[in-house]
């Protein structure tokens, strides 16, 4: 079987020094830093932890363990242990903490948490993600099965993104001759936030108005609704994006979003590129139908998309099949511009996930497995 590939590792993009900075990453359920190039590997969690994300300076680290947050220093020292969500500011050490009672930030260099928004009546919080600048937080609130949004500036002024289906209220005329006036508000449900474009002037998200746990399995609609409120369109019509986080990749200098869409939730099969302005709607189909793509991420500079290619061997509903076609991933590295790719990794032994850059661009990492039981770090 394939091992769990939780170790990321390096790949150099170009002719310069070995990269400086740290490294977090999961080995054995376990949270691990190791600082760049050559440094300590020192465990940071003790009872399990997933999901690392180090702050803008690299110098604190959040992690998921149970149901709770954990923030700590990349030397092991806790700081904060929270019973909710987080995200650090893409643009300083802060980092915004959900529960459902309320939503705050707190700044690493006092370690103060600040209350920005308090959960309206009868609702609860579920998350908040940081607008691009870092000036503001987009909060969802849920009542009744119901999503609300919210645009939360750092002052704590809140104002709620009306989600609406088209302008204005209409007046439509029934098969049986009845008039009906059809309500311009659209109903969310279960939504997920992916984040917003580099303007910050669209949120993105997957709505789930009929609450669909299996349809939501083959993926969602990938929307856009405007940050100030307004209508919610298509990122990619006609076209479904699994609610992965690794199957969106968001510019942070170009209002351009990379998509691995498709139908069907079998990640080997029916995946292709797009790469979407969605303020424009302008959409290009990088990829063929011949190969499955996952784990789209754009470079710092927004010139270069690194992602994972297999070949597509249709449905096949798992077992064997799907486990050799996804032994034969590799990472690829794209121009955002002319989108001329090409294959960096050979290895049959290896399969490869998860490419992430440096913050300077000039390196790459990348998830590895190894067929058997151990784990591979190179």
């Amino acid at each position: 079987m394939w091992s769990l590939f939780v170790i990321s590792l390096l790949l150099s993009m170009a002719q310069s020094p070995a990269p400086s900075g740290v490294l977090a990453y999961v080995q054995n359920n376990e949270v691990w830093v190791k600082s760049l190039p050559g440094g300590h590997v020192r465990q940071v969690s003790h009872g399990g932890g997933s999901s690392p994300k180090l702050s803008h300076s690299g110098n604190w680290l959040a992690f998921a363990q149970a149901s709770k947050t954990v923030v700590s220093s990349i030397d092991g020292a806790i700081v904060l242990t929270f019973a909710g969500g987080f995200q650090w500011s893409p643009i300083e050490d802060e980092i915004a903490l959900t529960n459902p009672q309320d939503a705050g930030i707190m700044r690493m260099d006092d370690r103060r948490t600040r209350t920005l928004m308090r959960a309206p009546d009868g609702s609860a919080l579920v998350t908040a993600i940081w607008s691009t600048d870092g000036k503001r937080l987009a909060v969802t609130s849920v009542k009744d099965r119901q999503t609300r949004i919210w645009s939360v500036d750092r002052d704590g002024a809140a104002q709620e993104i009306i989600v609406k289906r088209f302008a204005k209220e209409r007046l439509v005329v029934l098969r049986n001759g009845q008039r009906e006036v059809q309500s311009p508000l659209f109903e969310l449900g279960d939504v997920t936030l992916a984040g917003w474009t580099a303007d910050s002037a669209r949120l993105l998200l997957w709505p789930n108005p009929g609450h669909s746990a299996s349809i939501a399995a083959d993926g969602l609609q990938l929307m856009a609704v405007p940050a100030a409120g307004g209508v919610i369109e298509p990122v990619i019509k006609n076209e479904s994006v699994l609610r992965y986080a690794d199957f969106i990749s968001i510019s942070a200098v170009r209002n351009e979003v990379v998509v691995a869409a498709g139908d069907n939730r079998e990640s080997w099969t029916n995946k292709r590129l797009f790469i979407v302005d969605p303020n424009t709607g302008k959409l290009s189909i990088v990829t063929d139908n011949k190969s499955a793509v996952a784990s789209p991420s754009w470079s710092p500079d927004g010139r270069r998309i690194a992602y994972i290619s297999g070949p597509d061997i249709g449905s096949v509903g798992g077992g064997d099949k799907a486990k050799a076609a996804l032994g034969e991933r590799r990472l690829w590295i794209m121009d955002a511009d002319n989108h001329e790719a090409r294959q960096y990794t050979f290895e049959s032994q290896y399969r490869d996930e998860f490419p992430r850059w440096s913050r300077d661009g000039q390196f790459g990492y990348y998830g590895h497995a190894e067929w058997g039981e151990s784990l591979a770090f190179r």
